[in-house]
């Protein structure tokens, strides 16, 4: 197991300017790597409280100490001199960073300051960043490895990937991901407590509207018992064994299936396609989407008799059955969704309580209808609706 040290650089980080999502990016891809963080700081831009940080890691236990930002061109951009200092190094000259900031600019000629940019520690291998001038750097001391890599998420993010198979991957390690959803996390906790071993690792990763749980061990007969195991005993409630997102999950699904789908959408107001749009290539599976907020709307587009939602209210199977079959009316989509529900604050009653969710859902000629009542505020109900379609879909396509 590597001991990671983590250091975030910035101003703007420690007045509240910026929020700091860097250490909490590569705390996870830490974990999931099988290693661990023993520290997280953040300083300021202070030549003295950087090489101080640096310093104390190389006292510490950690193994590699990897900060963010203060690799650019101006004043306040202090990282690069402050590690050098701090080891009694100079700060030498490379090519390959002074091509990186000319190509960068192609034919606009770069600022005097950004010639500082042209220079690292040495002794320094560097760190290709394919989105910005500041190179990231990695070196090492006493045995220990220093990583520097640029404060813009846009930048250090493909560097992160780049890396972690050079720094993070010490020995074979075996690892499975699996999307569950269904319960609360408490209820899963019960389920998989057993299933801990002493060589075998399970971790959850908890997020609105489902959890992430990673198997991880470096015995492979071990690690194969655990997951058949974990596997059988959540059978129900497993959406996907990739580390990917649902949303992707279910893009990649339909994709392989040739199939497409459309949505009427009352209580998420859209966020259930939007989820599904915000994947790449999900422009061949989305037909079209409709927000049908207004009980007004759910009559003229969809169809739904006013007397239908009188009798047995908005939030009700009656009215996302009609809602789902009108949707089939006017669309030509494999899959068409529709959802209704409740978010609150107010407006519950014994029989309907804030958090009810009725979901109909018709693949080809077959209809499926679904109830749920979720916890939370308006805004989290309305995601833990929007994943729980995505389940169901996924469910039903594996069928």
């Amino acid at each position: 197991m590597i001991k990671f040290y983590i250091l975030v650089v910035g101003d703007e980080v420690l007045d509240g300017i910026v929020n700091d999502t860097n250490s909490l990016y590569l705390q996870e891809k830490i974990i999931t790597t099988g290693n661990t963080v023993l520290e997280i700081r953040k300083v300021k831009d202070d030549n003295k409280a950087i090489s101080d940080a640096v310093l104390d890691f190389l006292k510490s236990d950690a193994d590699i100490i990897v900060t963010f930002g203060g690799l650019g061109p101006t004043y306040d951009d202090q990282t690069k001199q402050a590690i050098a200092s701090s080891l009694n190094k100079k700060l030498i000259f490379f090519e390959e960073a002074k091509k990186t900031v000319l190509d960068y600019f192609k034919k606009d000629s770069y600022a005097k300051a950004d010639e500082i940019q042209f220079y690292y520690p040495e002794g320094s291998k560097l760190i290709t960043n394919p989105n910005g001038t500041a190179m990231g750097m990695a070196l090492e001391e006493q045995g220990k490895m220093i990583i520097a890599l640029p404060g813009p998420p846009k930048e250090n993010r493909p560097m992160i990937e780049a890396i972690i198979p050079l720094y993070f991957l010490k020995d074979k390690k075996y690892q499975k991901t699996f999307l569950v959803t269904g319960m609360q996390e408490s209820k899963f906790e019960d389920k998989v407590a057993s299933l801990r071993t002493k060589d075998v690792q399970i971790l959850s990763y908890p997020t609105t509207g489902y959890i992430r749980y990673i198997i991880k061990s470096y015995n492979k007969d071990s690690f194969k018992v655990v997951v058949v195991k974990f596997k059988t005993l959540l059978k129900d409630y497993i959406f996907g064994e990739e580390d990917m997102l649902p949303e992707e999950r279910l893009v990649k699904l339909l994709t392989k299936k040739g199939l497409t789908i459309t949505a009427a959408e009352s209580m998420t107001g859209g966020m259930f396609i939007a989820k599904l749009i915000n994947v790449p290539g999900s422009s061949s599976v989305v037909h079209e989407s409709y927000i049908t907020y207004a009980n007004s709307t759910k009559v003229k587009v969809l169809g739904v008799d006013p007397k239908t939602i009188e009798k047995y209210g908005v939030t009700s199977k009656e009215v996302a059955k009609e809602m789902v079959l009108g949707l089939s009316k006017i669309s030509n989509a494999d899959i068409k969704v529709s959802v209704t529900g409740l978010a609150g604050p107010s407006g519950g009653t014994e029989d309907v309580p804030v958090g009810s969710v009725w979901f109909g859902i018709m693949i080809k000629d077959e209809l499926y209808l679904y109830n749920e009542v979720f916890s939370g505020d308006r805004n989290l109900i309305r995601e833990k609706a929007s994943v729980r379609i995505i389940y169901y879909l996924i469910k039903l396509l594996e069928k």
